[in-house]
């Protein structure tokens, strides 16, 4: 396992922590336009993370 490949998967990690993060903290909220906006931020570091783009 090269440099390249510890870093990716570090990359990753972080990406993955800032989505769960997120996503709690849409689903605390109480107000229905703040979870719609939360969700449309969700949805490109969910395509991020997926390696979808």
């Amino acid at each position: 396992m090269g440099i390249y490949n510890g870093i990716t998967w570090c990359y990753r990690l972080i990406f993955i922590l800032i989505t769960v993060l997120f996503a709690v903290n849409i689903f605390r909220h109480n107000s229905m336009t703040k979870k719609i906006l939360g969700v449309i931020v969700l949805l490109p570091l969910l395509l991020r993370l997926f390696n979808i783009k």
